[in-house]
């Protein structure tokens, strides 16, 4: 008999008799996360040590969860050290979480895998997306400009123009663009990526973080993850309004029409044939100094010339019967006082960007959700860029060991471009003569139609002719995703990705009067194009820490397939050029239509190894092997990489030195591969019809014309990849408590069989030249 004893102990006694475990109550509870300035964190995660339950703080990090007497929390945020507080009972735990003394815990993601920053033993570059998103542009690649070494980005200032990467200089002949990895897709394409959903970004520059990447990795890798939700619903709109101002004033330092006239005389006279009575200018007259005219067409006149009478003026723009163009009767006056011709093409244009997100999310599942607006009006005359994307992201826990998610962006871009080359706007703005006005006395376009002064185009006439021309693309980009953890270290994780592509486009080319060789005719062109391609990873991911080691081990498949066709057609003579009327059919002429295609793929497989000892000395090594639908006798290569790491700070003698806090030398060896430049049936013999070029009568019948055939693509089924062979060294410094981070390499880059299309003499025929392995290069630089 048990008397005047305590509950716990009777309890205690009477479990022990009945053979049962004692578990303390479950209790409520509560309390208040904060950093180390006391300010209140929300979002972060509390969940319950070997149980698969958490709750995340609210706004003024408050959090409430029912926990065991006997259980531990654990505290975790970005960007701070994780925390476990034992309940021992307690209802009410603070919690006031240290930031993390540096960013080299920071985890980033290279190839196929996640890494600590100071755990990395190639050449790479982690990008601050705060600093990068500074830039007010919607071109994600113009942000990358200045944010890392090694980087060279290249704009034409083409509203809506992707600017041109490269990566530790030229890599090969014709596309040096690097490979991206946006949330596991490959691809070349970053136009329509918002860069408010970027989260971070990381560059990979040397073979030993980039050869995992095996064929397409040569030009360098730059790896990009989208924003993912967390916490309670988060609402950002973001916005800016601004214009862009080209310079004013003679900014290609054009010399004044009476200058440019008096440079004619000096460039007569230097070659022998001066101006005098004997050979007069028809513009500037026969003495020692020129003397400019009142009118440039007709040639040479002065005020008051009857051959300047309004009335005689016949122009009509738009003309449709060359006949009517012979009849035409100009008159131009001369801008003595010089046209401006760039002003005239340019113009103060305004941009401006709206962006609105929701993110949010819980144990069970994750989402960000946002929507974009971006229009920039060109500097350049009847130009623009115009964006609408919105992308979803999510990402749900199905089980403890099943997670699945989506990354997907679809974009719809209206971009109207100048044209390329001397010829366009800015081209023929410092060509054209200063002499020359923009119109003639009657408000149409005046130009070089005498060919005394020069022979250039218009550039207001040939932006306006073009204002309508335009299109429109779509693109469909992301995946779908999955992982499974297998056992406690292993992963699997399977991933489909790719883009749909779908375009538009028309052009109108309008009769020419105006200038030195004008079009007569007036034409129609309008085409559209649609693509799809898909990537599918497979991957496992092992990983153990046992002692002073840590192993982690890799292996993966990656099928890659792309499918594109283009088709195109025009017409001629139409009566009307109401951009509303012309089609390919209401032209008077015969309809051109044209198509084309394409297909290829790539069957890889690649494995990984990265051995930590005390955290101190790394080891990393990667291979790839590639298989592509380009090559025919040489279809694989094999793209190897080993990578090694000592950080001296871990040495006890550096631990002493209280201003370094973290020091790493690197060095690795390795190969990277490409063959973007080859077309898909670089390897093959084609031929084509050509109604104007092999048409013949084959039977000598001399009253019929029968179908022939020539060369279109002459093969070489012995093209195989281009190799980068890359060595490089470099040093990883954290200095005085992390104000100052720096990283610096030397590189060697040998680039061996380079594929290039060499022209082939006329006996080879009138196919389209192979692109060949005849070349080879170096490149050495250091990155600081």
């Amino acid at each position: 008999m048990i008397t005047d004893a305590a509950l716990k102990d009777v309890t205690g006694i009477s479990l022990k008799e009945n053979k049962f475990t004692y578990a303390p109550e479950a209790n409520i509870v509560k309390g208040k996360v904060t950093n180390s300035k006391g300010e209140p964190l929300a979002g972060v995660s509390v969940t319950i040590k070997g149980i698969n339950t958490g709750v995340t703080t609210d706004d003024n990090g408050n959090y409430s969860i029912t926990a065991p007497g006997n259980g531990t929390l654990i505290f975790s945020y970005i960007d701070f050290i994780t925390q476990e507080v034992a309940v021992n009972n307690q209802t009410i735990i603070n919690v006031r979480l240290l930031g993390k003394n540096n960013e080299l815990d920071e985890v980033v993601v290279t190839g196929y895998i996640s890494q600590r920053k100071k755990d990395i033993t190639g050449a790479v570059s982690v990008i601050n997306v705060k600093d990068m998103n500074k830039q007010p542009t919607a071109q994600l690649s113009e942000q990358l400009q200045g944010q890392a070494s090694g980087i060279t980005v290249i704009g034409s200032g083409q509203p809506g123009e992707e600017p041109q990467i490269t990566i530790r200089g030229v890599n090969t002949f014709g596309n040096n663009t690097p490979l991206f990895i946006i949330d596991g897709v490959p691809t070349q394409n970053i136009s329509d990526i918002n860069p408010n959903d970027v989260a971070s970004v990381q560059v990979l520059k040397d073979a030993g973080a980039a050869s995992i990447y095996g064929s397409r990795a040569s030009n360098g890798v730059i790896v990009i993850t989208t924003k993912r939700g967390s916490g309670k619903v988060k609402v950002t709109y973001d916005s800016y309004y601004g214009t862009q101002r080209p310079p004013r004033g003679n900014v290609w330092n054009i010399l004044s029409p009476q200058d440019m006239a008096q440079l004619k005389f000096n460039a007569l006279a230097n070659s022998g044939t001066p101006v005098d009575a004997s050979h007069p200018d028809p513009l500037y007259g026969t003495g020692p100094i020129p003397v400019l005219p009142d009118y440039l067409v007709p040639i040479g006149a002065k005020e008051g010339d009857p051959s300047v009478d309004p009335s005689l003026y016949n122009v009509n723009p738009n003309y449709t019967d060359p006949n009517e163009f012979i009849n035409f009767y100009r008159i131009t006056r001369a801008n003595k006082a010089g046209t401006n011709w760039y002003e005239e093409v340019t113009r103060p244009a305004p941009i401006q960007n709206h962006n609105l997100s929701i993110s949010g999310g819980s144990e069970q599942g994750k989402y960000f959700l946002s929507l974009e607006y971006f229009n920039q009006e060109g500097s350049v005359i009847y130009t623009h860029s115009k964006r609408y994307s919105i992308r979803a992201n999510t990402e749900f826990n199905i089980s403890k060991r099943i997670k699945v998610g989506e990354n997907l962006n679809y974009s719809i871009t209206d971009n109207k471009k100048m044209g390329y080359g001397e010829g366009n706007s800015i081209g023929n703005s410092y060509r054209e003569q200063p002499i020359i006005p923009v119109y003639d006395i009657k408000g149409n376009f005046a130009g070089t139609f005498t060919g005394l002064a020069g022979s250039t185009n218009n550039p207001v006439a040939d932006a306006y002719r073009s204002r309508n021309d335009g299109g429109l693309d779509n693109r469909l980009f992301g995946n779908v995703y999955s992982d499974l953890d297998i056992l406690h270290n292993l992963t699997f994780h399977t991933s489909l990705g790719g883009e749909s592509l779908t375009g538009t486009s028309h052009s109108f080319s309008y009769p020419t009067y105006e200038n030195s060789q004008n079009v007569n005719k007036n034409s129609y062109m309008e085409g559209s194009y649609y693509g799809i391609n898909w990537t599918w990873t497979n991957t496992l991911n092992y990983h153990k820490a046992f002692g002073n080691h840590s192993i982690s081990l890799l292996a993966g498949t990656e099928a890659f397939n792309s499918d594109y066709r283009i088709m195109g057609g025009s017409n001629t003579d139409y009566f009307s050029f109401d951009p509303n009327y012309t089609t390919l059919s209401s032209g008077a002429g015969a309809v051109a239509v044209a198509s084309n295609r394409s297909t290829e793929s790539l069957w890889s497989q690649y494995g990984r190894l990265d051995y930590s000892y005390k955290d101190r000395y790394l080891l990393s090594g990667t291979i790839r092997r590639d298989g592509s639908s380009k090559f025919i006798n040489k279809k694989y290569g094999i793209f190897p990489a080993v990578t090694a790491a000592w950080r001296l700070s871990q040495e006890k003698i550096m631990r002493k030195v209280s201003w370094i806090s973290d020091l790493k030398v690197r060095a690795g060896y390795g190969i990277m591969g490409n063959q973007f430049n080859l077309g898909p049936s670089n390897g093959y013999f084609t031929y084509t019809s050509d109604k104007a070029g092999s048409f013949y009568d084959i039977a000598r019948t001399n009253n019929s014309i029968q179908e022939g055939f020539q060369a279109g693509q002459i093969g070489n089924p012995n093209a195989k990849w281009e190799k980068d062979i890359n060595t490089n060294i470099g040093l990883d410094a954290t200095l005085f408590n992390n104000r100052i981070n720096f990283s610096i390499d030397y590189y060697i880059k040998d680039i061996k069989d380079l594929l290039f299309n060499p022209d082939l003499p006329a006996t080879a025929g009138s196919g389209i030249p192979p692109f060949v392995n005849i070349a080879r290069m170096r490149n050495t630089g250091v990155d600081f």
